[in-house]
């Protein structure tokens, strides 16, 4: 018989009510980018899109992106703020292969 965890332990597990959401995104600039023109990019996304929502962004960078995003703080990131970076990406003319991911938990 299983014995159920404690709240100090979901809590330190992040299970249960201590769920954090966030997901995943993959796209692609459909031309090849020079070092500088990613910087560029990634400045704009993180300052368009991220940051101004309160989210943060980790993963690789360069002619493909791929990587997680979660909130700034502790909780989980709403499916507004994962619409805005979903539409924010689709405006974007020169990406591709834009996938957006479904909210998942963001520690497993």
């Amino acid at each position: 018989m299983a014995k159920t965890k404690s709240r100090r332990l979901r809590k330190k597990l992040h299970v249960g009510e201590f769920t954090e959401l966030g997901f995943a995104v993959t796209f692609l600039y459909k031309n090849p980018l020079q070092d500088d023109e990613i910087v560029q990019f990634l400045d704009l996304f993180i300052s368009g899109v991220i940051e101004s929502n309160g989210l943060i962004y980790g993963g690789s960078c360069g002619n493909s992106f791929d990587g997680f995003v979660a909130l700034e703080k502790r909780g989980s990131v709403t499916e507004e703020q994962r619409q805005k970076v979903k539409s924010w990406l689709e405006s974007n003319s020169n990406l591709t292969g834009i996938e957006v991911g479904a909210l998942t938990n963001a520690w497993y």
